[in-house]
């Protein structure tokens, strides 16, 4: 999964795009994203639970309307990297 960080987790859509907008596809082409599900649970202390799920976007590219899916773990930090398949958007 992409490990975006813990801030807060009501947080997490603003941070997902965050990280979304700094992208393109592969050839700088434009994409939309959709929230699909959350699964996989994980032990993580940084809930009350002491769980975690990850969250499931598909990213469809326009024109073409090639499909993938992307796996976040909000409660996780990590290197934030650029998924094979996309580009760093210039213009951010």
């Amino acid at each position: 999964p992409i490990n975006i960080g813990f801030n807060r987790e009501k947080d997490a859509p603003i941070n997902i795009s965050y990280f979304f907008n700094a992208l393109l596809g592969e050839n700088n082409e434009k994409f939309t994203y959709t929230k699909l599900e959350s699964c996989c649970p994980f032990p993580t202390k940084k809930t009350n639970v002491g769980a975690g799920m990850l969250d499931i976007y598909e990213v469809i590219f326009e024109p073409s309307g090639k499909k993938v899916q992307l796996y976040f773990n909000i409660y996780e930090k990590g290197k934030i990297m650029c998924p094979k398949g996309f580009t760093i958007n210039p213009s951010n």
